[in-house]
């Protein structure tokens, strides 16, 4: 396997820490291709990338620069990684050393060239221990789901069925009663001319051949990717829709939506988007949220939603990455713990075979089954048993100077790493001996990885999952709450002080919350 290694300056804020030319010296010496650029979100460093892979060959990317999350949230520089995989790489083969928000920024002085190594060195490790994933084309349908009748879900639906897409609008209430999105207070305040504009869009949806409306409905299920959703409602029908719009902005709804869409919610109970600056975007690219905070700014959000839906469901065909939850058929014993498990129902029981099979359609990669299987006949595909039993290996191996606790930080993608990410942002600091690893979920973290923690060095072992009722995955933070008795058993029973081991709720926006809780974990450790 020939891997590359793209190493960014990310304009000085990496190489003013980290010295770029020792690292350029060291990977090579390892036999390791290595590029450098100043700023890899610039076309030409992009392009220069890209040269290098097709020219070398590389059948992986390390790309040493900001955070993975910056790639994966931020529309304009996630089409880097589409541009790697259409030059030959698979996308499980592109690993991330987060250099500029979880070590240039936070940390500083000795050690960050040692820790530069071992993030990388993670990195490649991901690689050499990951299979490639499966991608697979689908033709979208040209069809979407709007969830509320509200101004802006009204919007919604009538740009759509104008531009020739079948619409089904789904409500709680009666649909044309404004009175569930809007108070009369907030309607006072609307212009006339406005109000008379918003008066036909209500007769255009009602009278359009394009949509179909289910007034006083729910929904039951909705389970699928971006192009091809299958959606449940009361009673038994079934839609077939490209997207999902979602138009509502009301906590008890919310609450009960969340299970059934698998969409973030903020602090305050509400949906919320990957990325604070693009506020109609979700984590799943075929749903939006077109939610304002007045009439204006809500039909500015459908407009925008229905724009960044119809730039996909537009295309021929869209590829979908499977990054599901594997089975070993060989050791799977069919004993169903999966399926109790699952909380998007992605597993079931093939009685004919006596093994447990998983829903792609329905999996979301967490990793709570992988854990929970008793024979260890699950495994993921993104992060991979071997993969995290490694990293934590190689990051073992970091030397800490003087009394300085190493300490493993085991940070959830939804709310703990991107934590971690805003504290580097804010300028704020930690000890350079806390190093971080990337976990699907706070439910994959398994007791084996703990006890291979404190086996190989490290002090303290830190865990950031979502807050309490807003898990990334649903139930990730409750399935770790359900072991953490048993993690604390287990280091009992092997004589290890169990408050070398803590736990923290952490929404994505705190990292001020982060390096306070990481800071004083550190100093007890250190028995400040």
């Amino acid at each position: 396997m020939s891997i590359g290694l793209c190493l960014c300056k990310c304009n000085r804020t990496i190489s003013d820490v980290v010295n770029i030319d020792a690292l350029f010296d060291w990977y090579r010496e390892q036999g390791i291709d290595v590029m450098g650029c100043d700023e890899l979100c610039s076309a030409d460093c992009q392009n220069e990338l890209l040269n290098n892979i097709r020219e070398n060959e590389w059948s992986g990317i390390v790309i040493g620069a900001c955070s993975p999350k910056h790639y994966e949230t931020t529309k304009n520089q996630s089409a880097i990684l589409q541009s790697i995989a259409d030059a030959g790489i698979n996308p499980n083969k592109i690993a991330f050393a987060n250099l500029r928000e979880q070590l240039a920024l936070p940390n500083s002085g000795d050690g960050v060239l040692e820790k530069a190594k071992c993030l990388i060195d993670v990195a490649i490790s991901k690689i050499e221990h990951s299979a490639d994933v499966l991608v697979e084309e689908i033709p979208p349908r040209r069809s979407a789901l709007i969830i509320g009748a509200s101004i802006s879900g009204v919007f919604a639906a009538l740009r759509l069925a104008d531009a020739g897409y079948k619409v089904h609008i789904v409500d709680k209430g009666e649909i044309g009663d404004f009175s569930e999105y809007i108070t009369p207070e907030e309607l006072a305040k609307i212009d006339v001319s406005l109000t008379c504009a918003m008066t036909p869009s209500f007769a255009g949806i009602k009278m359009h051949p394009n949509v179909v409306m289910y007034p006083e409905t729910t929904l039951t299920d909705v389970y699928g990717r971006v192009g091809d959703y299958t959606v449940q409602l009361e009673g038994g029908e079934i839609l077939k829709v490209g997207g999902i719009i979602v138009c509502v902005r009301d906590a008890e709804l919310t609450s009960k939506l969340r299970p059934i869409l698998h969409i973030d919610i903020d602090s305050e109970g509400y949906f919320r988007p990957k990325n604070p600056a693009f506020v109609v975007e979700t984590r799943d690219p075929g749903k939006y949220l077109a939610v304002g905070d007045d009439v204006r700014s809500d039909i500015l959000a459908a407009d925008s939603a229905v724009l960044s839906l119809t730039s996909i469901l537009d295309k021929n065909e869209i590829n979908h990455i499977i990054e599901v939850s594997e089975v070993d058929e060989d050791v799977c014993g069919g004993c169903g713990t999966c399926v109790k498990t699952c909380m998007f129902h992605a597993t079931s029981i093939d009685l004919a075979r006596n093994v447990s099979v998983t829903d792609a359609t329905r999996c979301v990669g967490c990793g709570n089954c992988v854990v929970a299987c008793p024979t260890g006949a699950r495994d993921l595909v993104r992060y991979p048993n071997s993969y995290m039993i490694d990293a934590i290996r190689i990051l073992g191996g970091f030397k800490t100077s003087g009394a300085s606790p190493k300490v493993l930080a085991m940070l959830c993608d939804g709310s703990g790493y991107p934590a971690a990410d805003r504290a580097g942002l804010m300028g704020l600091t930690y000890p350079t001996g806390v190093l971080p690893l990337r976990v699907s979920c706070a439910g994959r973290v398994d007791t084996q990885f703990i006890l291979y923690a404190f086996k190989v060095g490290f002090d303290g072992v830190f865990i950031g999952e979502c807050p309490e009722g807003a898990c990334h995955n649903i139930v990730g933070n409750t399935d770790l709450a359900r072991r953490a008795n048993l993690f604390r058993a287990v280091l009992r029973s092997r004589a290890i002080d169990t408050d070398r081991l803590r736990i923290e709720e952490i929404s994505p926006l705190e990292g001020d919350l982060f390096v306070e809780a990481i800071n004083e974990f550190v100093d007890e450790l250190r028995g400040d």
